[in-house]
């Protein structure tokens, strides 16, 4: 140990090896003959600053700001977009000579081409993935597959109640010349749903409740944000309405204003509007019995159509109609039709020149029974959430 110890003192006692690597005679001489090269080519170009010619324009002052080059780099090169098709295609020919070998391997093995062929020759099965994401669905696609059991259904079917999901309302009725959103409520609104109300003997409002601790609020925002905006009766209007209902807060606070106004008109003798007030419900009426419309703490208001229309039943209506556009609707109405003591009942789906009417009653008439328990366990057990 005392050797090491002295090799290493006597290793470090040299002057020369103490000194930077850079102090040496020749990287010195090297760094002299740089800087006097540098200095040299700065003066035989002069100073930039000093020559007229470098203005192109001369309209354009020094002070302008200089755009941004969004040059690529080497640590983010550019990838070039390939279409699905093309995508689709390169995986045939990629599978072209995986099937070529396989196939020759089972000809000289006496392979069975059956049991080759029932195999996938990729990680997922295309059925379940494309191009290794995913497939996703579209929920629309499953009122395609309904029974189609009248073919011309009548543009606007006969009802005594309809009921109507506020949030696809509210998203149909643009503010147009409404500058504030009593106006919206008065003018906009309220009119949409009177003209409801001048056929049908009662009319159902429901609307959206937002959670913050809710599983869907991830979704939501998914699908976009907005500008926080304060509803009151004398709060402006914002001027893009789609970004203003992708706020939460926004829509809570405007369904509640659109409750109490449309609840407050004056409607005809024998007639009444109901509308959610959060776990609540408004009437027009004094009825006081809302022990099954409220309180309801379903979030969204597609199970809580069916609470209002299972309580328009019992309160003897006879044909119900419902405007929704989800076609969680048109499932949950189908699975749960036949438990109503109802004649019949109508969806209003679509919106634009795609508007029908979905005859839920004959739909689950066409379906049976025996496809309907699923449905109605789902009803029950959403009930009691």
């Amino acid at each position: 140990m005392s050797r090491m110890i002295q090799e290493f003192q006597g290793g470090t006692s040299s002057a020369e090896q103490r000194d930077h690597h850079e102090q040496k005679p020749g990287v010195q001489s090297a760094f002299s003959h740089d800087v006097v090269n540098s200095v040299s080519c700065f003066e035989e170009v002069g100073n930039p600053f000093q020559d007229e010619r470098r203005f192109i324009d001369g309209s354009k002052p020094v002070t302008d700001t200089l755009k941004k080059n969004n040059l690529p780099t080497l640590n983010a090169p550019t990838k070039k977009a390939v279409s699905k098709d093309k995508a689709k295609v390169q995986v045939l020919r990629e599978d072209c000579p995986l099937f070529s070998r396989l196939y020759i391997a089972c000809q000289n093995r006496d392979g069975n081409l059956e049991d080759f062929f029932t195999y996938e020759n990729q990680p997922w099965p295309p059925s379940l993935s494309e191009l290794g994401q995913l497939r996703g669905g579209v929920k629309a696609d499953l009122i395609k597959c309904l029974p189609n059991t009248t073919p011309q259904s009548p543009k606007q079917p006969e009802a005594d109640v309809v009921i109507l999901d506020g949030a696809v309302i509210v998203q149909m009725l643009q503010p147009r010349t409404a500058r504030t959103f009593i106006e919206y409520a008065t003018t906009v609104f309220a009119p949409y749903v009177l003209k409801h109300l001048e056929t049908v003997r009662r009319v159902d409002l429901v609307w959206d409740v937002y959670q913050d601790d809710s599983l869907k609020k991830s979704l939501r925002e998914k699908r976009g944000t907005g500008q926080r905006r304060k509803v009151l009766e004398s709060t402006r209007i914002a001027r893009d309405w789609k970004s203003f209902l992708r706020v939460d807060e926004n829509k809570e606070e405007l369904f509640k204003l659109l409750a109490t106004t449309v609840v407050s008109l004056a409607v005809p003798e024998g007639k009444e509007i109901y509308s959610t007030h959060g776990e609540n419900v408004l009437c027009s009426s004094n009825r006081t019995d809302l022990g099954v419309l409220a309180p309801c703490n379903h979030e969204e208001a597609d199970t809580r159509l069916i609470v209002h229309a299972n309580d328009a039943s019992s309160c003897g209506y006879r044909r119900i109609k419902i405007r929704s556009n989800d076609t969680d609707v048109v499932v949950l109405a189908v699975s749960i039709v036949n438990t109503l003591a109802i004649d019949e009942m109508w969806i209003t789906h679509g919106s634009g020149k795609n508007v029908h009417n979905i005859p839920v009653h004959a739909v689950a008439a066409s379906v049976g029974p025996a496809k309907l328990i699923h449905g109605n366990a789902i009803i029950s057990c959403a009930h009691w959430l």
